[in-house]
């Protein structure tokens, strides 16, 4: 069973000073995403494994270059009619702007974050996996064909000692659609060592995301693969933002 897959989050706006990803929050001011996933895994399990996931990420500004960033959620396997609910990803940490150049952004992160593997059946697991975390982002606000794009890209590694090491990136495309709408296409990747048995997966994952004042309503799909043992996952992802 493969290790659960964190939300990797990105601004909506293209114009926004700051937004999540490579951009930090004003000072006082705090960016909340609830998101919700759903899909249906096909090849790990002699049937399909239904997963569902909700998590809140939240990020407060401290000053002008310093966010505090918090997340949480829980998660469901349901195989062959036993059924499994339990944390999902639980993370906490500081991410500081180091430096901006006209349109350019670049980040760090430092924090804990601790997983959580269901799994399914004989291979149900239920003890946290506390990794400290270390990301690097770079974002890019720009024109093209008269139209707001960003570009948001992310590396993270996540040690637990030993060799239990966890390497993830991400590059997300926005465009917007029109004075409200922006399209996202976002490509994962994570490589896993994990109690000796290694794991990878990658993701695509395409949203539209809708601004209605300081509410923004984000919809999309989702696809992942993962190796070794080949499964692929699709579903719907939904998500809530909130500026305040």
């Amino acid at each position: 069973m493969r290790t659960s897959i964190a939300a990797f989050l990105v601004p909506v706006v293209c114009h926004a000073p700051a937004a999540a990803g490579a951009w930090t929050q004003p000072p006082e001011r705090t960016l909340a995403i609830l998101k919700s996933t759903s899909g249906v895994e096909f090849g790990a399990a002699p049937a399909p494994i239904a997963q569902n996931s909700v998590s809140l990420f939240v990020e407060r500004g401290v000053t002008s270059d310093l966010s505090i960033e918090i997340q949480t959620g829980v998660q469901t396997n349901s195989y062959a009619g036993a059924r499994r609910s339990g944390f999902g990803e639980q993370a906490a940490g500081l991410k500081y702007r180091l430096g901006r150049w006209r349109n350019l952004v670049v980040s760090g992160y430092l924090g804990e974050r601790v997983l959580f593997d269901l799994g399914v059946g004989p291979f149900a697991r239920d003890r946290p996996d506390w990794r400290q975390e270390f990301r690097a982002l770079v974002g890019a606000n720009y024109r093209i064909l008269g139209r707001d794009c960003y570009v948001d890209i992310g590396g993270a590694a996540l040690y637990g000692g030993g060799a239990r090491l966890q390497v993830r990136g991400d590059a997300t495309l926005g465009v917007t659609a029109d004075r409200v709408t922006t399209l996202t296409i976002s490509s994962r990747y994570g490589d896993n060592v994990r109690d000796a048995y290694p794991s990878a997966w990658k993701t695509l994952e395409a949203t539209a995301v809708r601004k209605f004042g300081r509410w923004r309503l984000e919809a999309g799909w989702r696809r992942t693969i993962t190796s070794p043992r080949l499964t692929a996952t699709s579903g719907p992802v939904l998500a809530v933002w909130r500026s305040f």
